[in-house]
């Protein structure tokens, strides 16, 4: 852990920090597994501050961590010196008061719906299209794709705005390091990153496409001379109000992929929901306020969640940390019955 740490630091000196946005600048990190957590001048025990891969508040400051685990032992050094940058750009977002996150609840409860879905899968196509070749007419034609799913789909696209502001920029600076860092290795992530664009099964579920949708509209417009920076702090437009031109709404192309793709998704949702429930009972009940739980791997069906991995609830004061696979029924007011393990 101590020579991966040192390798990921040498990379990490080599970049221009301003020249991926104005005052952002290096934040001390982390590299943890089960047991250790490797800090710059020492190592400690793991404890549950350090979960998943994220920015938090360490001794006073703010500390970018990540989770080794074997993917990460797979990455190149400079590959994941780069993903660090992107939790230290989380890390410069949260020092100077990002206005614009917002609650990752709405993820369990988007808008997975054909229209919506047919959408935003040609937006993604059009941005896959506009990193190689810009093209007026697409770039019009994909503000007013966001135009219809705006008026339609108002709390979708809310959420996905949000996810591709606050994370999206974060990807931005991760691609940017990047670039300094290996073109090779950057051109082969945006070769990546255009094939999963184009690949309808990347919507399901949502949350992650949004990271890449909302860098490529940073890299489109700045191929344009857009003026991509502003205060971090200051501003609380999300980026497609900030860099796609006006346009009025435009309806999708109907797509049967996205139909078949969106009712397998609903069907292995509620077939894991109901095989989770024939092997759990409740262990404690609500009601409960969810406060923290990871969005890539929770799903609804029906009138319940699954949380494959953890889940942080609130009930009055009390506060319950649920580690490993768990369910729970939800109320009409969107707290939980219960939790089931």
């Amino acid at each position: 852990m101590k020579e991966l740490y040192r390798k990921v630091e040498q990379h990490l000196k080599k970049l221009n920090f301003e020249g991926i946005w104005p005052t952002f600048r290096p934040y001390p990190f982390a590299l943890y597994d089960q047991e250790t957590v490797q800090l710059q001048d020492r190592q400690i025990s793991w404890d549950s501050r350090f979960r998943g891969n994220t920015a938090i508040k360490f001794e006073g400051r703010m500390l970018a961590i990540w989770n080794v685990d074997e993917e990460t032992l797979r990455l190149n050094t400079k590959r994941l010196a780069s993903l660090i940058v992107h939790e230290m750009f989380h890390a410069f977002q949260f020092e100077y008061g990002e206005k614009r996150f917002r609650n990752e609840i709405d993820a369990i409860h988007y808008a997975y719906e054909a229209d919506n879905l047919s959408a935003k899968y040609e937006e993604n196509r059009l941005l896959a299209d506009l990193l190689d070749d810009f093209k007026q007419l697409d770039w019009l034609r994909l503000a007013a794709l966001r135009a219809y799913r705006r008026k339609h789909f108002p709390q979708a696209v809310a959420y996905e705005t949000y996810v591709e502001t606050c994370e999206g920029m974060a990807t931005y600076a991760e691609w940017s390091a990047l670039k300094m860092l290996d073109r090779d290795l950057y051109d082969q992530r945006i070769a990546e990153i255009q094939a999963s664009l184009k690949n309808p099964a990347s919507l399901f579920p949502i949350r992650i496409v949004n990271n890449n949708s909302g860098a490529a509209l940073l890299v489109v417009a700045e191929s344009q001379g857009e003026a991509l920076w502003h205060v971090i702090g200051e501003e609380e437009s999300m980026l497609d109000t900030l860099l796609l031109p006006k346009a009025n709404g435009d309806s999708p192309q109907k797509n049967d992929d996205i139909k078949r793709l969106l009712q397998e998704f609903k069907d292995n949702n509620k077939k894991l929901v109901q095989d989770t429930l024939k092997t759990t009972k409740t262990v404690k009940d609500g009601p409960f306020n969810i406060i923290g739980f990871d969005p890539l791997n929770t799903v609804k069906a029906d009138d319940y969640i699954f949380f494959r991995h953890f889940v942080l609830l609130k009930k009055g004061e009390e506060t319950v940390v649920v580690d490993n696979p768990s369910v729970a029924k939800t109320n009409p007011d969107g707290t939980l019955k219960d939790i089931r393990q």
